[in-house]
């Protein structure tokens, strides 16, 4: 079903009425601009805008309903940018990869054979369509990717095992990588030039994966250092 239907949209505003009753929230159409009649210049029409246009300030119609209004001046408009940025971000040839990765991960050989054929020079063909078709026979009909993992192994299916693990760590994007970048220009800024290689990987590991930094007991790593070596102050 279409992000742009009226259902999609319908279901959402049903969701949206609900929250707002629970938190007291007044949902009315919003008084913009000046009563001038300004029209859109055709050349726009089949494009999301990111900037400021004179139409964006015509006064609302009153008349029409709530629903309707953020419809079209707050739903319809997310959806276009959102489009316009997957199209923007994802190529035809990377979403067609992406689609081919997620079929051969529920192990469909033919609609999978994209990916498969661009590790082709690694891993045999033959080979691995006759590991899929026994992986298959032991699993139960409507199985998944957990039933998958409890199964194969590297010894019985070599080169579907490599090609999977190949298959889910090939990232969807490289706001991972970015966010690392930023990270180590945080870590080593002008003030820390002369900080050395060990220590600025340490940190930028713990910066980085702050996630599992946060949930470390510091108070254990403390009382461990205070008795590693004999001090002149008692540090407990």
């Amino acid at each position: 079903m279409s992000l742009r239907s009226k259902k999609s949209f319908a279901e959402l505003w049903t969701i949206i009425e609900k929250f707002s009753e629970e938190n007291e929230i007044d949902l009315q159409i919003l008084n913009t601009g000046s009563k001038r009649k300004r029209n859109q210049p055709n050349k726009l029409n089949d494009f999301a805008l990111f900037t400021d246009t004179s139409i964006q300030n015509e006064t609302v119609d009153k008349n029409i309903a709530v629903s309707v209004y953020w419809r079209q001046t707050g739903y319809m408009r997310v959806i276009d940018q959102m489009i316009t940025n997957l199209e923007k971000r994802f190529s035809a040839e990377s979403l067609q990869f992406a689609v081919s990765i997620d079929h051969f991960l529920s192990l469909d050989f033919h609609k999978g054979m994209l990916f498969i054929n661009h590790y082709k020079d690694f891993r045999s063909i033959n080979s691995l369509k006759a590991e899929i078709i026994v992986l298959k026979n032991c699993l139960p009909i409507n199985y998944n990717f957990k039933d998958i993992q409890k199964i194969i192994n590297n010894n019985v299916y070599p080169n579907l095992y490599k090609l999977i693990q190949v298959a889910i760590t090939i990232p969807v994007a490289s706001a991972t990588c970015e966010r690392s970048f930023s990270a180590m220009r945080r870590v080593k800024n002008w003030l820390r030039t002369s900080m050395q290689q060990n220590r600025f990987t340490n940190l930028a590991s713990i910066c980085i994966e702050r996630d599992i930094a946060n949930n470390i007991d510091t108070e254990r790593i403390l009382n461990k250092f205070a008795l590693t070596n004999n001090r002149k102050i008692n540090l407990l």
